[in-house]
């Protein structure tokens, strides 16, 4: 409960002293219990004093966290190299800090579809949008738009490459994760009782072991290759070919700063646009204008309507695309963050009259282009219509 709160006190951003004497004692509590969140207790300390300034003690604290980066369960793996490359950002040590995302993310994407439970999922992806947001973060200090899409992608890709949780066919398989889990919570248990554990961790290494081997021998070769081009396979070179005389706006989210990466003529330049607190309200506000226009009892004049529209429109285009001009004359793709897939986009502009479509990452955008582009090839019935209404017959 303890670290939970201490979490908590991190997520909202208030490291004061206090928090940071609460980790401490934390970390002293679970280790005096050989408690397995005791990596956990030391990367919200080392986060809390690297807030405060206390180098120190946030490199004690993140080196030993770091120190399980190479052995032990998958989550517990995730969250040392997660330790690693918070300590090498700290000290401006970009290769290390490169190296230990990386690490990270493919011991994420290795055992993701191992883990049964959608709380170890959810803390595995929670640990991976990290690490592919330091990798980001770098990007941008380097300046460098196509590394900063390269990360930009493998921080989506780790948030929408988790499959919904279902018994696996394999009934051995599935019982494997069973005992897995099992053998998981009783060592959990041992370990707060203070018993011997030593068999129980030989038995879990081995059951982890097992599962490994069954899940890459079981899940078909389609499954993987979609999750390696998800998490591993983007390649800016192909995005750029395939866009063609289009663009690829991806908005992209770091610390709370907007910045636009425009994608189209065989380029990627970067441009910064606004707070993501004020897109936020922004589009808030554009939303309730429309829905009382739409809606609202009282009609204004037409003249008052296309004035309100082209204000909220002019403000939106500046918060959320900066100074990302010259879109050119072909379609608009949008990659916004998960808080801007309400914006309506046609207010903008240099949007209206466009077509545009928005995606959750540009790699399904190319997966969904290509998988089109092949169907209409294979097909034998003739092209596919869609139309749209309202009041179609």
């Amino acid at each position: 409960a303890d670290l939970a709160r201490v979490s908590a006190g991190i997520e909202a951003g208030s490291a004061t002293a206090t928090l940071l004497r609460a980790a401490r004692r934390c970390v002293g509590e679970l280790s005096d219990v050989s408690s397995p969140d005791l990596p956990l207790a030391r990367l919200a300390t080392g986060r809390v004093a690297l807030a405060l300034g206390r180098m120190p003690m946030a490199n004690e604290q993140l080196v030993a966290a770091a120190e399980g980066r190479r052995h032990g369960p998958p989550l517990s793996r995730a969250v040392a190299w997660l330790a690693e490359a918070l300590r090498a950002e700290a000290v401006g040590d970009s290769q290390r800090l490169m190296y230990a995302c990386r690490r990270g993310l493919d011991v994420i994407d290795e055992y993701r579809s191992m883990l049964g439970s959608s709380e170890l999922r959810a803390q595995t992806t929670a640990h991976g949008a990290e690490l592919a947001s330091l990798g980001q973060r770098h990007a941008l200090r380097l300046g460098r738009p196509r590394l900063m899409l390269a990360w930009s992608e493998r921080w989506r890709a780790v948030a929408l490459a988790v499959p919904s949780v279902r018994p696996p066919a394999d009934k051995e398989l599935q019982a494997e994760l069973v005992a897995l889990r099992n053998i998981s919570a009783r060592l959990s248990h041992g370990m707060d009782l203070g018993v011997q554990t030593g068999p129980l961790r030989q038995e879990r290494q081995r059951l982890e072991r097992d599962v490994r081997a069954r899940a890459l021998r079981t899940l078909g070769a389609g499954r993987r290759d979609a999750l390696h081009l998800s998490t591993r396979g983007f390649v800016t070179s192909a995005l750029l070919d395939e866009l063609g005389n289009d663009r690829l706006l991806e908005l992209v989210d770091i610390d709370g700063q907007l910045h636009v990466l425009a994608c189209g003529e065989g380029r990627v330049r970067l441009f910064t646009a606004g707070s993501t607190e004020q897109a936020a309200r922004e589009v808030t506000f554009a939303r309730f204008m429309l829905r009382r226009l739409a809606f609202g009892s009282a009609v204004p004049a037409l003249p008052d309507v296309h004035r309100r529209l082209g204000r909220m429109g002019e403000t939106l285009e500046q918060v959320l695309l900066g100074e990302a001009g010259n879109l050119g004359d072909g379609k608009v793709i949008i990659v916004p963050p998960g808080r801007l897939h309400a914006v309506p986009w046609g207010l903008l502009p240099q949007l209206r009259s466009r077509a545009v479509s928005v995606v959750p990452s540009a790699s399904s955008w190319l997966r969904a282009r290509r998988a089109a582009a092949g169907d209409s090839q294979n097909a034998t019935a003739g092209p596919v219509v869609l139309i749209r209404g309202p009041g179609l017959a």
